[in-house]
Parts: C-alpha cells; sequence; structure tokens
C-alpha cells in the first residue's frame, strides 16, 4: 500500500512540474508575441515616415536646413521596409510552422 501511495506523490509531482513548465513556456510565447507587435508598430510607423519624408527630399532645394534633415531621416531609415518584409515572413511561418502547407492553396487564396 506505501509504494502505491509514493508512486501516487511521484505521479503528481511530475504532473506539477510538467503544468508550471507549460506555463513557462506560454508566457514565453507571449513575451515573444508582443515583442513582435512592438517591433511591427515600430516598423510600420519608420515605413510611413520614410514615404512622407521621400516627397520633401525630392522638391525642396538642396542647399536648405530641411532638406537636410529631411534626407538624413529618409535615408537613417532605409533599413525599415526590408526589415518589415522580414518581419511578415517571420510572422507568417509562425503561423503556419505546425501545419503542412500546400503551396497552391495557399497563392489560391
Amino acid at each position: 500500500m506505501k509504494l502505491k501511495e509514493s508512486e501516487s506523490k511521484e505521479i503528481k509531482i511530475e504532473a506539477k512540474e510538467v503544468k508550471e513548465e507549460k506555463l513557462k513556456q506560454i508566457n514565453h510565447e507571449q513575451i515573444k508575441q508582443k515583442e513582435v507587435n512592438l517591433m511591427n508598430v515600430l516598423l510600420c510607423f519608420g515605413v510611413v515616415m520614410v514615404h512622407l519624408t521621400a516627397s520633401p527630399v525630392t522638391s525642396l532645394q538642396k542647399d536648405s536646413i530641411w532638406y537636410l534633415l529631411l534626407y538624413i531621416l529618409n535615408k537613417s531609415l532605409c533599413f525599415v521596409v526590408p526589415a518589415f518584409l522580414f518581419l511578415s515572413g517571420f510572422k507568417l511561418y509562425n503561423k503556419y510552422k505546425d501545419e503542412k502547407i500546400d503551396v497552391k492553396k495557399f497563392y489560391m487564396r
């Protein structure tokens, strides 16, 4: 009888450890999702800024201070478009990583 009690305690301890591990994993996934969402917002803002500064850079006189400021801002944000595309691919991968993807069906949607 005592053997069964000890086995029962061991099973309860293992179940508790598994439950704690799953909670840690869920919390980690939620943190990663928040970080990805924050990056998405920042990169979207950067893409908007690139588009907003593109027109003034082409129309202002090249010797004005506004041209210099907007040009520096525009060129310093040139990485955001490729980064935004990379992040979109990363999010797609995470969404479908556990599923088998039918390429034809994917592109037909």
